[in-house]
């Protein structure tokens, strides 16, 4: 019976759940450091990839790369239309991998004048596969997601490594643009993750 397993009666316990998965998540308000200059991505402005050339009503193209605990990356594109409309979506892609798996899905927002933030997955894509040492394990290649539960430790929940490219770049793009609505779609695992 799942309303005996809910008991979410009013503002005060909303704002209770939030703030205890706020703390499960990120630890210590992490969520607040996001002023720390190693908080936000690095931005590589106007970048050349040769497999969206056929694009229509683009401007731009912006890498912003953040760089998490364990030295896992997660690179994401920022399309900027010609004329935008000041609204963002942002496009998650699953587990198939990179997100030009979503290149006609991202056409067709660039195509209504939306600027695009296009992501993938933890070890997906172009994001990174470092090599770590886990105690009792050695040296292992993070080549999977069910890998990420062995970095599992008292201090850092795994759940981070899905969860905090987004918060870094919409703060990015929230302090350095002025868009008026943010949505957010995403495939399998990239739905599940927004």
């Amino acid at each position: 019976n799942i309303d005996s397993l809910i008991k979410i009666y009013n503002k005060s316990d909303i704002d209770q759940k939030r703030n205890f998965l706020t703390e499960f998540f990120w630890d210590v308000g992490s969520l607040q450091r996001v002023k720390d200059k190693s908080q936000l991505p690095e931005v590589k402005s106007n970048i050349s990839d040769s497999n969206y050339k056929d694009f229509q009503n683009l401007k731009r193209i912006d890498r912003l790369t953040v760089e998490m605990e364990y030295g896992i990356k997660s690179v994401s594109y920022l399309f900027l239309p010609k004329q935008s409309n000041e609204k963002l979506i942002l496009y998650h892609q699953g587990h198939e991998g990179d997100f030009l798996l979503g290149k006609d899905s991202i056409q067709f927002f660039l195509n209504r004048d939306f600027t695009v933030l296009a992501m993938s997955m933890p070890l997906l894509g172009m994001n990174n596969q470092p090599i770590v040492d886990i105690d009792g394990l050695g040296k292992i290649k993070l080549n999977s997601h069910n890998q990420i539960r062995l970095l599992e430790a008292n201090d850092f929940n795994p759940m981070k490594l899905f969860l905090d490219p987004i918060r870094i770049n919409l703060n990015f793009l929230d302090k350095e643009y002025d868009f008026k609505r943010y949505s957010m779609i995403g495939l399998s695992g990239g739905g599940w993750t927004i």
